[in-house]
């Protein structure tokens, strides 16, 4: 990995090495969102755009709960949102300020949901083990 600026300098510090940034990696692989098996038509375009292997969207799609396995139990939802302490219910809001509201929402139902088979250590996969997956999907086809 490198960085330049314009005139092709790389200054090596504290905020410029990859040891400072490196706590970004679990913020790249979140936890399988629902609905991967059942692509909206624009999630469809975006992969085509983007080329995405057929076999890397279905191996990615494993662990997805669909959508509708998300409802959940409101009455639980509800009742484990309102014993949340303050300081979690502010942090979780300013979260979905930001624009994290499908994460929030997702971790939510996981939580108090009660939607079966979706621990967040379970569905954790890096772009490696997703890779070598649809190579291995490829192979068996």
């Amino acid at each position: 990995m490198t960085s330049e600026d314009e005139d092709g300098d790389w200054v090596e510090g504290a905020t410029d090495s990859l040891s400072a940034i490196v706590g970004v990696r679990a913020e790249l692989e979140p936890p399988v969102p629902a609905g991967l098996g059942s692509l909206t038509a624009p999630q469809r375009a975006l992969a085509d755009f983007l080329r995405l292997d057929a076999d890397l969207l279905k191996v990615a799609a494993e662990g997805s709960p669909p959508l509708a396995r998300m409802k959940g139990d409101p009455r639980r939802l509800a009742s484990g949102i309102k014993d949340l302490p303050t300081s979690e219910k502010d942090e979780l809001l300013h979260r979905v300020a930001e624009g994290h509201g499908v994460q929030v929402q997702t971790e939510l139902l996981h939580r108090f949901g009660g939607v079966p088979g979706t621990s967040e250590s379970s569905t954790r996969r890096s772009v490696a083990d997703l890779l070598d997956a649809a190579a291995e999907a490829r192979h068996e086809s």
